[in-house]
Formats: C-alpha cells, structure tokens, sequence
C-alpha cells in the first residue's frame, strides 16, 4: 500500500465477479450510461467463471414451439419455489426473460433453431403451460454448453467497451461503506492483487457483489473450484444478513463418484433414470417421470442407491435408445464429459450417476432491486437471494436471473447516476486503514497442506450429514465439528505480500467455506419441516406458510 492510504483506483461502479451476471451488468450500465466507467474485479478470468460450465440452457416464454405466456412461467417457478418465492420479484424476472434471450441473440449468441428459423426450445422439468395441464417447451439452449456460448459473446463484447475495465486475478478480501473520509456514502474495496501480492483499495460510488455462489462445500459438487462463498463473507462479516442459505439445490444427474454435471438435456432428450435392477422407477415418485421437479428426481434417486443390501446400488442415466446422431449434436458436451471422466460411451452404455450439489437458491438478503443496503450497494446472480427460486429452482431459471438481476440493477443506478469528477489520490477513511493494518501486523505460519487438509475436512462433514435426506442428530453433530475448525481458523491471516500466495487464497477460501458451512447448518437444523430441497427424515412433512430464515453475523435466527 502506499504510505498516503489513497485509493488505488476511482470509478463510478465497482463489480466484484466475472461471470454472467458481472458482465451483463457491466455492459448494461455502459450502454445506458455512455459516460459513466466501469471496473470489473475478477478472482481468476472472465472466461474461467462458473457460468461458463452452464450447460442445459435459459427459461423464456417465446412460444416458438407450442403457445406459452409469462404467466405460465411464473406459475411454475412459484409453485417449484414450494411458498418461498417473493412475488414482486418473481413476476419481474419471468417478465424479462424475453427481452433477456433477444439481448443475447443480438450480441452473437448461436441458440440452436427450428427448421423455419426459430429459436429452438426444450421441455425440462418442472415446465407447463395451462398451468400445469401439458409440458412446456421453454428453454433456450445452444446443444448442451449453453453457458459457454453465452459467456464467449459477453466477454467479447465487454473487451471491445470502452468504459469498462477489468482487473483479471483481484481476489477481493474485504470492503467497507464509508470508504472516503469526505463521503460516507463512497464505498471502497479491498483486493489482493495475485500477480503484484499488494492489497489494493478500489473506490466507487456504486458496487455491485456478483461472486457466484458456495456450493465447494460439499464433497460432491458440480460447480468451479472458485465457489467457495468469499463474497459472501465479505459481506456478511460487514453487517449484512443471509436469507434461506441452508436450501442448497442438488442436480439430480452428477458422475457417481466425481460430481461432475450431467445436463438435464439429457432427461430432455428423452433419457431414463435405471435402478441397480434396470429399472424405470421415476413413475413410483412423480407423474412427470423424468421431467419431475429437481428436488423430486435426485431424492429418487439417492433413495434408489440406497435401496440395496448394502446400501449403494448404481443408478444410471440410460440414453442407449436414443439415435446416436442426435446424442452426437445435441448433448455434446454430456458425451464427451461422460467419455474423458467416466470412460463411458453414453450411445452404448448407461452412465452412472448420483445427485450432486448445485446451486444456492439462498445467499445475500436483497429487496426488489437486489440492493442490500437500499441505496448504493447491490448483489446480484447466485450470490443473492431475491426468492425467484424459493426452496427449489426450477431448471433453466439460474441463468436467466443472472442477467435479470443484473439489468433491474442498472436500472436503479441508472436513476441515481450523475457523472462527477472522481480523482485518483482521494484519502480512504479510518475504517479502510484499520481493515489493512489487519492483513499487514497479523501474519500466522499455516501450510498449503494443512489448509488443504481443513478443506476436505469441511467437505466431508457437509457431504455426510447435510446433504439430500438430513436430520437434525446429524446436523447436530456436524455443526459441533464444523464450529470448532470455524473457531481454529477464522481469525487466521498468512498474508505474506508475494505474488501467487497460493497459501494466502487457499486460506481466505476455507475461511469462507466454514463460515458457510456453519451458516449453512445453523439455519437447516432450525427449519424443523421439510420444503424443496430442504428434506428431513425427522421432520419430513410440509407446513402452511413457510418462512424465510434470516440470519445475521452474530449467527441469530430470526
């Protein structure tokens, strides 16, 4: 740091994260406001975010295959949601999903077409239209690496903005809300510059959180290595609150054994779900088979594996009767990750799967705008909790609320915004300098495999008792374990100064996936019923008029 504490660097907006929502918002905000500058603060690169990994596709209400409406959209992402989705919310983000796939098509997007030239769409679980009475055909897809494609065209298009900057391996670590001794209102950012190894103080006006979710706290995941829930630490250990983070949603169809995601094109395509015995059992726990609701498909499933004598019986995604042509251009990216990590040729053979951590319906408390201070300081995408997904997301949703969460928030700083001159050589205030001196005065001696090691010690807590089918002894138990490494390492700084610390990122990572992990099972041993994603043995009955749970930094329920 430089001796005078200024700011490194000033700008109107600061977004931390580079993934679908990040981008959007970027390009959003600059193409509303010519003047105003834009940095994107990126934890690795924009190319290596998780929306990257997205593979099956985005919800839409285009009725290019057979007729649908908005209000068939909403209806079944509320009634998925299971009570918990907020309304205002939901309605905004169903009503923008239009406008939402034009956008991306109009920046380059390839979305697989019909015959006569329409975007293609496919039918995926959950989906109706007449509310409930017949299959929907209602995502958007490009094969089966839709995110890919997506992400490609938003990265292009942000390199060739002329107001918008990104700062490639930023690892935020902190920030404060009264970051200018001038204005209390000025935010300012603190990142760990990777290639530099300084702490660097970024300062803005607006800052919107876009990091992406926790779901490496479980053993068995589907998401980058980068989702350890470092933004929402920051946040949280700043004053702001989670809401529902214990309803984790599990994708029905990982690798067994490894995780890694088998889209639901799959199941879209017409692929069954086979018991150890070969048999169709989706019939035994849902009249849409298959195209069952996700909460509904991977409890099936983790129940069939446990059917047997001892307790782990394969199930397979069976896609053998399906023209291999057709697997070959529409689920390419599904063939080749079955072929290189389960060895497995899926036009030939039935591919071994087990349900594997998803997505995070829960994250940061926002209002309607995804704001979460009212004013100046916004989350976005899988990092905040509008409930548009309530206990259980329905499929093809995530992505389209990346990018609408992302355009409601432009539009509210849109309102807000007037240019004035920000110099460089602003003075950051006390509270910035205090959260500094942390990082430079403490400094203790762990090892990149002793954190390692704590790592998959988190993960194997979560993934043991707090997964699928939970219960409140387990929980228990869990929590007892996860609260004493939470103790041993919370307060914990490696900070060294030199670049590529990979020992200083492993350690900020594990603290934020404890920290989750904690937060996690305080919140899923409180919810005493069951509701989406959220089963327990003990508990396993619904009630009339679920709440939200909100938590705060002290850990208090309320």
């Amino acid at each position: 740091m430089e001796s005078d504490y200024s700011f490194n660097s000033s700008f109107d907006v600061i977004i931390v994260g580079a993934g679908g929502s990040g981008l959007s918002a970027a390009l959003f905000l600059a193409e509303s406001n010519p003047e105003i500058n834009v940095a994107i603060l990126c934890k690795t690169y924009a190319m290596g975010s998780h929306t990257t990994s997205a593979k099956g596709g985005i919800n839409a209400a285009l009725g290019n295959i057979k007729e649908d409406s908005v209000e068939f959209h909403t209806y079944d992402t509320i009634k998925s949601g299971k009570g918990l989705c907020d309304e205002i919310p939901t309605k905004k983000m169903c009503k923008e999903a239009p406008f939402v796939i034009e956008y991306l098509e109009n920046i380059g997007v390839d979305f697989d077409k019909t015959p006569n030239g329409k975007i293609d769409q496919r039918t995926y679980g959950g989906q109706t239209i007449h509310f409930g009475k017949e299959l929907a055909n209602r995502a958007c897809f490009v094969k089966d690496h839709t995110g890919h494609d997506i992400m490609k065209n938003l990265h292009k298009k942000v390199l060739d903005s002329k107001n918008i900057e990104i700062f490639n391996y930023h690892q935020v670590v902190d920030c404060a809300f009264n970051g200018n001794e001038d204005d209390e209102n000025y935010a300012s950012v603190i990142t760990y510059d990777i290639p530099s190894g300084n702490l660097k103080v970024f300062g803005a006006r607006f800052v919107i959180f876009a990091s992406g979710g926790f779901s490496q706290i479980y053993a068995t995941n589907s998401s980058s290595s980068l989702c350890t829930g470092c933004g929402h630490r920051v946040l949280f250990q700043n004053g702001f609150k989670f809401k529902d983070v214990e309803l984790v949603q599990f994708h029905p169809t990982g690798l067994k054994n490894l995780g890694i995601l088998i889209s639901e094109a799959c199941r879209s395509q017409g692929g069954y779900l086979r018991n150890s015995n070969g048999e169709r059992f989706m019939g035994k726990y849902h009249e849409m088979e298959e195209l069952a609701p996700r909460d509904i498909v991977a409890r099936a499933i983790f129940l069939e594996s446990k059917a047997g004598t001892n307790g782990d019986s394969p199930v397979f995604l069976d896609l053998t009767h399906i023209e291999k042509s057709i697997i070959l251009d529409k689920l390419t990216s599904s063939y080749t990750v079955a072929k290189h990590f389960a060895k497995v040729d899926i036009t030939t053979t039935k591919l071994p799967i087990f349900p594997t951590a998803h997505y995070n319906m829960g994250g940061m408390l926002v209002d309607e705008n995804y704001s979460l201070n009212g004013e100046n300081i916004f989350a976005i995408g899988e990092l905040a909790c509008a409930s548009v997904h309530g206990a259980n997301r329905l499929g093809c949703n995530s992505l389209l609320e990346l990018f609408t969460s992302a355009k409601i928030v432009c539009d509210a700083i849109s309102q807000k915004f007037t240019k004035n001159f920000i110099p460089e050589k602003r003075k950051i205030s006390n509270q910035v300098r205090e959260k500094i001196s942390k990082f430079e005065k403490t400094n203790i001696n762990i090892s990149i495999e002793e954190i390692l090691d704590i790592r998959s010690q988190i993960c194997k807590v979560m993934d043991l008792n707090a997964s699928i089918i939970k219960n409140g002894n387990d929980m228990q138990t869990a929590l007892t374990q996860i609260n004493k490494i939470y103790e041993n390492i919370i307060h914990m700084n490696n900070f060294s100064q030199k670049p590529f610390d990979e020992s200083f990122i492993a350690l900020f990572e594990v603290q934020s996936m404890v920290l989750m992990a904690k937060s996690v099972l305080t919140c899923a041993i409180e919810r005493k019923y069951s509701i989406g994603s959220h089963h327990r043995e003990d508990f396993p009955f619904a009630i009339e008029n679920p709440q939200h749970t909100i938590l705060n930094n002290l850990f208090q329920i309320s």
